[in-house]
């Protein structure tokens, strides 16, 4: 590797590094805004995409979120608090606890997307150089 090379690659490094903390941080502020955890909206993006109707049991959520079950319990705690999700008991195996979106918590989910599309146009110019570079360098 040349070291024009070399420093290239650390110049589109330190690009994607520095966009993605900046993200981060706008992020950071819109779920502080909604009053919504980094974990709650994963929780809730998981939730949305599940692919069935009984949403995703607590288990399958604490996997999704690389969290111990503990933690992705007190996750859902939270949520539903906030009225955001809504549990039920598994029709076949009443010890599983399924977690679903209720209505309220779409609509806090599909505002907390638009915010962070918003907040993905800010970086998009960024990622775009970064990803440039590696196919056309």
């Amino acid at each position: 590797m040349t070291l024009k090379t070399q420093l290239e690659n650390h110049a589109r490094i330190l690009l994607w590094r520095s966009s993605l903390h900046k993200f981060l941080h706008g992020s950071k502020s819109i779920l502080k805004r909604h009053g919504v955890s980094s974990r709650g909206y994963h929780a809730m993006l998981e939730l949305w995409a599940a692919p069935k109707d009984d949403g995703l049991s607590i288990g399958e959520l604490a996997v999704l979120l690389h969290l111990r079950h503990n933690s992705a319990v007190g996750v859902v705690d939270v949520l539903c608090a906030k009225g955001y999700t809504i549990r039920s008991r598994g029709d076949q195996d009443k010890r599983v606890v399924h977690v679903r979106l209720t209505d309220e918590g779409r609509m806090i989910l599909a505002a907390l997307v638009d915010d962070h599309l918003r907040e993905l146009g800010k970086i998009s110019a960024d990622l775009h150089r970064v990803v440039s570079a590696e196919t056309h360098g």
